[in-house]
């Protein structure tokens, strides 16, 4: 969205993922007419979020790097090496952005995948933790 915002060559690979809905359900035509709060805040948003156990991150991190990985860029976009690497960050990983066709969290060692495809009317999954390091303890889905 911010991409299709600020660079109006980049608003097609947005709109035909969702981004019409959005534009319709803030009643506007063009990405470039979102309400400027709306950019100020999705434009402040953490790209990884980090407790005592875990980190949450959209994508993942490279492996070798000091986690969490500074990149933003990989934080949003990676999947190779990535997903099949069983790679130790020092906390559980929890992200996304690789849809799972299966409609169930893919579950490691050291990771979970909890995208269950719900931009495609898969379910929309939520993992519950509890304070010990690992995978959820239980799966939450709608949808």
């Amino acid at each position: 969205m911010l991409h299709a915002h600020h660079t109006p060559g980049l608003r097609l690979n947005w709109l035909m993922n969702g981004g019409d809905k959005a534009l319709r359900s803030f009643g506007v035509e063009g990405p470039e007419d979102l309400p400027d709060d709306l950019i100020r805040l999705v434009g402040g948003l953490p790209t990884v979020h980090e407790d005592a156990e875990r980190f949450y991150v959209h994508a993942g991190f490279r492996l070798g790097q000091p986690a969490p990985d500074p990149d933003q860029h990989t934080r949003l976009w990676i999947r190779e090496p990535f997903l099949s690497a069983e790679y130790n960050f020092g906390k559980y990983v929890i992200h996304g952005h690789t849809l799972l066709r299966s409609g169930e969290p893919d579950v490691h060692p050291h990771p979970t995948n909890l995208d269950t495809a719900c931009v495609y009317g898969g379910a929309l999954t939520a993992g519950v933790f509890t304070d010990e390091r690992g995978p959820a303890v239980q799966f939450l889905q709608v949808g």
